[in-house]
C-alpha cells in the first residue's frame, strides 16, 4: 500500500495491476502491468520524472528547446548558441508551437507555426529567416528524438516530417531566389 497522495496500484480482474498518479495529477493512469512490483516501479519512475520536471507528457516544445540549447552551450562544441537562443526566443517562445507538449507535435502544428511566421499581424519574414527558424526547431526535435522523448511517451517522433518541411521551405526559397535572378 502506497502512502496517501503518492498514487495508487490497483489489482484488476485479469491479474494485472493498474498504476495511477496521485489526485493532484488527476489520478491519470500510467498503464497496466503484469505484477504489482512492475506497477510500483513504473509509478515511482514517473513520479521522479515529474519531480525533476521531465514529465514527457507535459514538457512543452519551448521548455525542451531551452534545455536543448543549454546542453549545446554546456558542451562547448557549438558556436553561435547565442544566435540560436535569440532565434528560439523570437520565433518559438510564446508561439502556439512553443506551448504544445513536445510529444504531441504533428505536421499540422509545424505548418501552422511556419505560416504564422509569414503572418498577417507582424511584418512578413523572409524565406531565409523562416528557414533559419525552422532549422533550429528541427534541431531541437532531433535532439528530443535522440534523448528518447517520444519513446518514453510511447509515440512516434515527427523527425522525418520536420525534415520534409525544411526541404519544402528550402525548395520554396530556392525557387524564389531563382525567380528573382531570372526576373520571370
Amino acid at each position: 500500500m502506497r502512502p496517501h497522495g503518492t498514487g495508487s496500484i490497483t489489482p484488476l480482474r485479469n491479474s494485472r495491476f493498474l498504476a495511477r498518479l496521485p489526485e493532484s495529477f488527476g489520478r491519470a493512469s500510467i498503464g497496466t502491468f503484469d505484477s504489482a512490483d512492475d506497477a510500483e516501479a513504473a509509478l515511482t519512475v514517473r513520479l521522479a520524472e515529474i519531480a525533476r520536471g521531465d514529465d514527457v507528457d507535459s514538457l512543452t516544445v519551448d521548455r525542451w528547446g531551452q534545455r536543448w540549447l543549454d546542453a549545446r552551450e554546456a558542451s562547448g562544441s557549438y558556436r553561435h548558441v547565442g544566435q540560436e537562443r535569440a532565434r528560439w526566443s523570437a520565433y518559438v517562445t510564446g508561439s502556439a508551437l512553443g506551448r504544445l507538449p513536445l510529444v504531441d507535435v504533428d505536421a499540422g502544428d509545424v505548418r501552422a507555426w511556419l505560416g504564422s511566421l509569414a503572418g498577417t499581424r507582424r511584418a512578413k519574414l523572409s524565406g531565409h529567416t523562416r528557414v533559419n527558424a525552422l532549422t533550429i526547431v528541427r534541431g531541437a526535435f532531433v535532439g528530443a528524438v535522440e534523448a528518447g522523448r517520444w519513446i518514453a511517451a510511447g509515440k512516434a517522433p515527427p523527425g522525418a516530417l520536420v525534415g520534409r518541411l525544411v526541404e519544402a521551405v528550402l525548395l520554396s526559397e530556392a525557387e524564389t531566389v531563382e525567380h528573382r535572378k531570372t526576373g520571370a
